[in-house]
């Protein structure tokens, strides 16, 4: 262990007396905080605020600002309606945080961009999991950012597409754009490298990756990409979508008759608050669409036009990811099973996932809607991007407390690679940061997460799927349950005609 925490910690040797705490970006200069051997900039402005006129437009340059700017305090939260670490969120909310333990911008550092997940409906850039400081002490420069939320980020209405300049929905990923482009024209007075750049995120953070990874609109700005628990669209084809989008734009329609906004204009008058009380749901109303410029297709869809970025991708999932399910779960399995025309394949997954045993059928549904859900497409995104010789890396995390009979739940390996243990970790879990931070850290270092005396991890292989299992006894192994798999990837091939 010893040696294994050298590794990882090869670069502290120049972290102890930090010389970065002035920084001119664009906009104006900007002074954070020196701690533990760190310096750290929190709310720095990457775009305009989007309020009033600018609601729903895509995001505007940084209002510059005269003498020097105070970066200590975090940012208020995007406007959301849950509850959580923020109160008081605000529409004020395109700011970005770093950590970074450089002494000078001559370093040149492998750069880390967090992209925060809950559902492009809530979540925050400085929730207490993701800071930043044990992966800056270990060479990295890490970001996070945020992006507008719910229906700031994602309205879909049919008159924002008519307006000059204007788009159909996707404002936050179109935020995220904005503060990758900042980051490659600061990030080098921080002590970072602009050409090693690893845009990395979890659940909706790493949907919002997959997305960015096949979008023209974000080519160029990161170097590599890291998806935990989410994987974009990688959906049979593009009626899929295009039927979510209209859904989405549906949905922005009766939003504005319900605020009683017969215009988006006359709609950005209306408060903040109201709206976000107006479209508070789950699931969320409002997610991305294809607006036919950020997103054009499908990630699939643009795997076999070419349109991707050539870069090396690190992806994976938890072993639960789907969490507790119930009767009604169930029942809504066997309905869509119903619906398929495929009657052999539908046979062969209530078999293979036990759903005709009463008595199991509720703990291994949960497994089906993993699969499914994510296991499925994050397959078939390592199957694209390792058919195209890119290098691949796929991970599962089942590392489970003893009171996890089902398996490691979702998003339980992010508080592992900030090194920002939860509470009541156990003993066992101690161990495993050093591991799995040694690997994301040396992926966003070279595009290959290896590194001395770590489980040498192999690339992903078609032609052999296996991944990295990271638990007790980390390791290579087949695909988990890649029986499974395949027999769902049989059920693309025979939908509901409407998808067709």
């Amino acid at each position: 262990m010893k040696g294994l925490v050298a590794a990882v910690l090869m670069f502290n040797a120049s972290v102890a007396f930090p010389a970065i705490d002035q920084v001119e970006v664009t906009g104006g200069v900007v002074e954070g905080s020196i701690e533990d051997g760190l310096s750290v900039f929190r709310g720095i402005p990457f775009a305009a605020p989007p309020i009033g006129d600018l609601r729903w437009r895509k995001p505007q340059a940084v209002v510059p600002w005269k003498g020097i700017r105070p970066a200590r305090e975090f940012a208020a939260a995007c406007m959301q309606g849950w509850d959580g670490e923020t109160n008081a969120p605000s529409e004020d909310c395109l700011y970005l945080n770093i950590w970074t333990g450089a002494r000078d911008s001559n370093e040149r550092r492998p750069v880390m961009v967090w992209i925060h997940g809950g559902g492009f409906a809530g979540g925050m850039s400085w929730e207490t999991i993701s800071h930043g400081h044990h992966l800056a002490r270990e060479g990295v420069i890490l970001v996070t950012i945020a992006h507008r939320l719910g229906a700031f980020g994602f309205l879909a209405h049919e008159q924002l597409a008519q307006e000059r300049g204007g788009s159909l929905g996707n404002y936050g990923l179109w935020d995220i754009v904005a503060a990758l482009r900042w980051i490659q024209g600061n990030i080098a007075h921080f002590g970072g490298d602009p050409a090693r750049v690893t845009v990395f995120g979890g659940s909706s953070g790493a949907v919002a990756v997959g997305l960015l990874t096949t979008s023209p609109a974000a080519s160029g700005l990161f170097s590599g990409a890291i998806a935990q628990g989410g994987s974009g669209y990688f959906v049979p084809n593009d009626k899929v979508v295009i039927e979510h989008t209209e859904r989405t734009k549906i949905q922005s329609a009766k939003t504005l008759q319900s605020l009683g906004a017969e215009t988006i204009d006359a709609a950005r008058r209306i408060a903040a608050e109201r709206i976000v009380q107006e479209t508070k749901a789950w699931p969320p109303m409002f997610t991305p669409v294809l607006d036919g410029d950020l997103i054009q297709a499908s990630d699939s869809t643009q795997y076999k036009k070419g349109v991707v970025s050539d870069i090396p991708i690190l992806i994976g999932f938890t072993s639960d990811e789907a969490g507790d399910q119930d009767a009604e779960s169930l029942a809504f399995a066997h309905e869509q099973l119903n619906q398929l025309p495929c009657k052999h394949v539908a046979a062969g997954i209530r078999a293979l996932y036990s759903l005709n045993n009463s008595s199991d059928s509720i703990n291994t549904v949960r497994y089906l809607f993993r699969d499914f859900g994510t296991a499925l497409p994050m397959y078939k995104w390592a199957t694209l991007h390792a058919t195209k010789s890119l290098p691949t890396y796929v991970y599962y995390f089942d590392f489970r407390e003893a009171h996890q009979l089902h398996g490691a739940p979702h998003s339980a390996e992010y508080s592992i690679v900030f090194g920002n243990l939860l509470p009541d970790a156990s003993a066992e879990v101690r161990p495993l940061p050093a591991l799995i931070r040694g690997y994301w850290i040396n992926f966003a270092r070279s595009g290959d997460p290896n590194f001395p005396g770590a489980p040498r991890w192999e690339r992903f292989d078609t032609r052999s799927p296996r991944v990295m299992a990271l638990d007790r006894k980390s390791e290579m192994r087949t695909w988990p349950n890649i029986t499974g798999i395949e027999a769902l990837n049989e059920v693309t091939k025979c939908l509901p005609s409407r998808y067709q």
